[in-house]
Formats: C-alpha cells, structure tokens, sequence
C-alpha cells in the first residue's frame, strides 16, 4: 500500500467536505475552492460579457458559477475516493475473475460507488475496503443532497432579491422617480409607509449575500428586477429625502434613519464579495428638475454636503451596478428591458 496516495485522498476528501459544509451551511461565505472556482468563472464571464452588456445570456452567469461550485465538489469527491482505492491497486477486483482492475476501471467503480446504491461487476476485496465502499457511498449521496439544498437556497436568495428590486422600481424607479412619486403635496406619508418592510428586505438580503456567494453572480437583464441600480437608486432617492428637500417638507429623521442603516449594513456585506467600489462618487440627482416637478428643494450647498456624507455607500453601489453589468445612465434613467 502507498500510504501517501492513501494520505493524499483522505486529505482530498477532508478538504471537499469543508469547502461544502462552510458555503453551504455556514455565514462566513464560500470555503478555498468555491471562492477560486466562483470567482475565475466570473472573470471569464465579464471578459465574454463586459459590464453594460445587454444580452440575456448574461443571466445564465450566475447558474453557471452556482452549478459549477457543486460539480467541483462531486468531482473533488470523486477523485479524493479515487485516490484511496488506489492506494492499494489489489483492492478492487472483477467479481467473476478476481482479477485486480486498472485505473480506468477504479475511476467507474468509485464513481459507481459515490453515485449509486446498486452491486456491480467490481467489488473491493477485505472487510476494512469493504466499509470504506460503504462509506464512500454514504457521502456520494449525502454531498448530492447538501448540493441540491445549496442551489435550492440560492435560488430562493434570487427570487427574493427580484422581488426587493420589483418593489422598488413600483416606489418610481429612479431616485427622482421616488421622490416625485411619493410627494403628496405636503409630505411623504405614503413613502413612510413602505420603509419596515423595504428595511427588512434589504437587511435579509445583505445577509443573504454574505452566506451565498454564488448569489453576486446572478446579474438580470431586465432593469425592473435588477437589484443593483435599484438598490443604487433608493439610496440616491434616500440622499434627496434627507438632503435634497427642504427640511420643512423632508420626513422626520427618524422615519428615514432605518433605511439608511439597511442601506449602509448592506454596502459593508459587499465587503465579503469580488464587487469594487467606484473610484470616483457618482453624478448627483437634478435638485432642479425636482424643483419643477413642485418638491420643494434645499439649497445646492446643503445638498452637496449630504452627498458628502453618502459618497462610501455611493461609491459601493456604483461598483456594485457596474460588476451587475449596469451603468449608472440605467440608475437614473427609466425603467427599461434591454433586447
């Protein structure tokens, strides 16, 4: 027996499964081989799909990487369990001849053994090998099984992501789409209404983002469900509610507090993800073209100082659209399907 071999492969193993076990059940992110698997795919797919691509393929990204953090951990399974059965290159044998089999038969039988239930042509040879099989088998399936749930949640994080962004493109869209939408003529009662439950999405899906890696990676080619521009735009529309409007038709500070630290909670998740803030802040919201719309507005002093206040979160959520393969024309502009 070559014990290194047999070290190599219980190591192999070891490693697979705490990669698993740490994106998939943990909060700390995706393990050492999710993360490098993950982000090379991503970097490939923006070399194909550039940030500002349109297409709908960009929408088979985020699967993609999802899909293929799993297959790396049924294949870095398979070849962990591999390496144990070589090890020993005796120990699987035809079951009719008693023949020891080659490599290329090891590979089917390990696999076979990882993926099925069934008895087959090759069986291992000694009680010890025998309960490795049995081993190998039990955590085939169970690493099927944790995958699927895995895709399962990210898929869900997903739905309830589009959902957040769908929610705030009904608010108006745009940051000056919100604010012109939910001015009453005296006030922003209404918009006050919607804060909880905006404060509650946004905290769940920061969090979200922190246990799912693989979620950074679904970029939407439709701009009403995407949530980058529109998380982008409710912090712009944020930045005029407390800055932009005159103080006496603003809403009170503590009605608009909640949101901002949502909105902040979750640029410090983005801390946790490939996306890089915008070296630069983002043009600022049209104080003018709120005025002739009748909102009432600050002066362009104050204004600009409040942006001040705002420029890391701006700056976060600008990288954040640009990596979603949006631009900022998209953040401001109307709601729009690309073809």
């Amino acid at each position: 027996m070559n014990e290194w071999v047999l070290a190599a492969g219980v190591a192999l193993v070891a490693v697979i499964w705490a990669d698993a076990l740490i994106t998939a059940l943990s909060q700390r992110g995706g393990g050492p081989i999710t993360s490098r698997v993950a982000h090379g795919l991503w970097r490939l797919s923006l070399a194909a799909m550039p940030p500002g691509t349109r297409s709908r393929a960009v929408e088979l990204i985020g699967p993609t990487v999802v899909a293929a953090i799993v297959l790396a951990w049924l294949l870095g399974l398979w070849a962990g369990w591999l390496l144990v059965f070589s090890a020993d290159p005796s120990v699987v044998v035809d079951a009719n001849s008693r023949a020891p089999v080659d490599l290329g038969t090891r590979i089917y039988f390990v696999g076979f053994v990882l993926w099925t239930l069934g008895t087959g042509t090759y069986v291992p040879v000694g009680d010890g090998w025998e309960i490795l099989t049995a081993a190998a088998s039990l955590q085939g399936f169970a690493l099927i099984t944790l995958g699927v749930t895995y895709l399962l949640q990210v898929l869900q994080a997903v739905t309830a992501e589009r959902q957040l962004a769908g929610v705030v493109d009904d608010l108006g869209g745009t940051p000056d789409g919100i604010v012109r939408q939910n001015w009453s003529g005296s006030g922003f009662d209404a918009l006050s209404s919607y804060v909880p439950s905006l404060v509650q999405m946004i905290e769940h899906h920061g969090r979200r983002h922190q246990a799912y890696p693989g979620l950074r990676y679904f970029r939407s080619a439709e701009r009403r469900v995407a949530l980058a521009p529109s998380l982008a735009a409710l912090s712009d529309a944020l930045l005029l509610l407390e800055s932009g409007v005159a103080p006496n038709a603003a809403p009170p500070p503590p009605t608009l507090r909640p949101l901002r630290r949502a909105l902040d909670g979750f640029v410090a998740s983005l801390d946790h993800t490939a996306v890089e803030p915008s070296a630069a802040d983002p043009p600022l919201p049209d104080l003018a073209a709120l005025a002739q719309s009748g909102v009432p507005t600050a002066p362009p002093a104050a204004f600009a100082a409040g942006a001040g206040w705002a420029s890391h979160r701006r700056r976060a959520l600008w990288g954040l659209v640009d990596a979603s393969g949006w631009r900022w024309d998209d953040v401001v502009g109307e709601a729009s399907t690309p073809p």
